[in-house]
C-alpha cells in the first residue's frame, strides 16, 4: 500500500502509511505554501514532496504558516501561532456548555504579520462564559523577543506566553 496525504483542515496536512510497516519515513505532496512540522517546527516551502520521520507513536502533521491552532490542557486554553509569511490571518474557537441547548460563544483571533512582528487581536461573540482560566500563546517561527498585552510590556517564557483574556497582543521577534 502507499501514502495517504490529507488536509484535516485547510491549515493541517496529515501524512500516513496506509499499511503499518517497519518503515520510519513517509513521503507527504505539500501543497504550496509554507508548512511547520508540528513536533519540531522545522520549516517547509511547497509545492513539493518531503519525506517526514513518521515513529508510529508520533503521526507526522505539518501545520501551515497562517494557522492558529487551539488547544486546551488543565483549563488553559493554548493557541500556537504560525504567522502568516506576510498579510492577515484568522481563527475561531467555540465554546458552550455541552448540551446544545443554552449559551454560546466564539472566540476569534486576527494574526498580522508586519516586519517586526505580528499583532494579535481577540475578538468575543455570544453569552457563555469564557471556560478556561488563563492563556497561554506559543509563537512558532520567529523568536520572541519582546511582548506587549494591551499596550503594557509583559515578560515571555522563551516563545510562550502565558495571560489572561486580551484585546491585542503584540509580539516582537526575529528569525
Amino acid at each position: 500500500m502507499g501514502l495517504i496525504s490529507y488536509c484535516q483542515r485547510q491549515e493541517e496536512l496529515v501524512a500516513r502509511e496506509a499499511k503499518l510497516s517497519r518503515r520510519v519515513s513517509r513521503l507527504a505532496l505539500l501543497p504550496k505554501g509554507r508548512w511547520y512540522h508540528f513536533w519540531d517546527d522545522a520549516v517547509m516551502e511547497g509545492p513539493g514532496q518531503v519525506s517526514l520521520d513518521a515513529p508510529l507513536e508520533q503521526i507526522p502533521l505539518l501545520v501551515k504558516a497562517g494557522s492558529i491552532l487551539p488547544m486546551t490542557e488543565d483549563e488553559k486554553l493554548m493557541l500556537h501561532l504560525y504567522p502568516p509569511v506576510e498579510g492577515s490571518s484568522e481563527g475561531c474557537v467555540y465554546s458552550d456548555a455541552g448540551d446544545g441547548y443554552a449559551e454560546w460563544r466564539i472566540d476569534r483571533f486576527e494574526m498580522v504579520r508586519d516586519e517586526n512582528g505580528l499583532q494579535l487581536t481577540w475578538e468575543q461573540q455570544g453569552d457563555y462564559p469564557f471556560p478556561y482560566k488563563s492563556v497561554q500563546l506559543h509563537l512558532h517561527g520567529l523568536k520572541l523577543q519582546q511582548a506587549w498585552v494591551d499596550g503594557a510590556e509583559v515578560a515571555c517564557q522563551g516563545n510562550v506566553l502565558e495571560c489572561d483574556r486580551f484585546e491585542k497582543v503584540y509580539l516582537r521577534g526575529g528569525l
